[in-house]
């Protein structure tokens, strides 16, 4: 279900602005690393509050990925053509799965975002940034916003009715 994807983009790019207007482009494969770390530690942390997912935090994960594929990788890429090829990936064909459940997204979240970001982390080590990790990650936050998005509209539609 792709139906927001254009929205999630927006929002993705919109943040990647912000934070290129506050911090410089990162330096290197092991820089990108920790900030990406950092932000999925921080997706994490918010849902342990139980109060659902941060959207911000989610939309964070999903920028840094990106600048790291477009800033470090040798090959100047726009940050659109990185999200519309994230955006592709077959795995926004699928659904993610009970977002309402803060239990089924903690699992979510450690599973999938933790377990791409070690694989990164091992091509860094071996002084290889692999991307494919990266867009992987992007693809997941896109999977998540976009059905966060789905249920606004959801919510919006049957209010009206």
């Amino acid at each position: 279900m792709k139906s927001n994807v254009l929205v999630v983009k927006s929002r993705i790019v919109l943040e990647i602005i912000e934070a290129r207007t506050k911090f410089k482009p990162f330096n290197s494969w092991h820089e990108a690393y920790a900030v990406i770390k950092a932000e999925i530690e921080e997706l994490f942390e918010s849902l342990g509050r139980m109060t659902g997912i941060d959207e911000r935090e989610l939309v964070q994960v999903a920028a840094m990925s990106v600048c790291a594929i477009s800033e470090c990788n040798g090959i100047p890429q726009k940050w659109n053509e990185v999200l519309d090829e994230a955006a592709a990936s077959s795995l926004l064909d699928q659904e993610a799965g009970p977002i309402d459940d803060p239990g089924y997204l903690s699992a979510f979240v450690r599973h999938n975002f933790f377990n791409q970001l070690q694989i990164f982390w091992e091509s860094v080590k071996k002084d290889k940034g692999a991307t494919q990790p990266l867009y992987t990650i992007v693809s997941l936050a896109i999977l998540l916003l976009n059905e966060l998005e789905n249920k606004k509209g959801l919510c919006a539609d049957t209010t009206q009715s």
